[in-house]
């Protein structure tokens, strides 16, 4: 778990310049950035992204212009290290935000940890959900 990145501010994106975002696209936008920062340090390289017209990247601002320029997103990164394969997360905006990561696929037996790095992500995700909640109802 002491891989997984601190949420923090997105870089400007390209697709945002001029228009204001919704509330919920700030979120989509955060988690996904934290969740590629977290993948990387762990060793998990980016691949590509989308899910019809891929765009082969290993550039997480370039992957993120892709991402949310679109409803939803597969993004594909490398087994861990030492390990042959791939992973595939499917990202899908505009919903909540804080459960834009909607899913995602794994070895049968975690053997490169990626699940387990994903549920530490998620609970995560839930714990900063539950911080905004009680800062909107609560003031706090």
């Amino acid at each position: 778990m002491n891989k997984i990145a601190k949420f923090s501010e997105v870089p400007k994106l390209k697709i945002d310049a001029g228009r204001e975002l919704r509330e919920v696209n700030k979120i989509d936008r955060r988690v996904v950035y934290s969740l590629l920062k977290t993948l990387e340090a762990a060793g998990h390289k980016l691949v590509k992204v989308d899910r019809e017209d891929w765009l082969v990247t290993s550039d997480i601002k370039e992957a993120m212009e892709r991402i949310h320029d679109l409803d939803d997103a597969v993004i594909v990164v490398t087994a861990g290290p030492g390990f042959e394969g791939e992973h595939a997360i499917w990202a899908v905006n505009g919903e909540d935000g804080w459960d834009v990561i909607a899913d995602w696929n794994f070895f049968s037996d975690d053997r490169d940890g990626f699940s387990a790095l994903m549920d530490g992500f998620l609970e995560l995700t839930m714990a900063e959900y539950d911080k905004a909640r009680d800062r909107k109802l609560y003031g706090r």
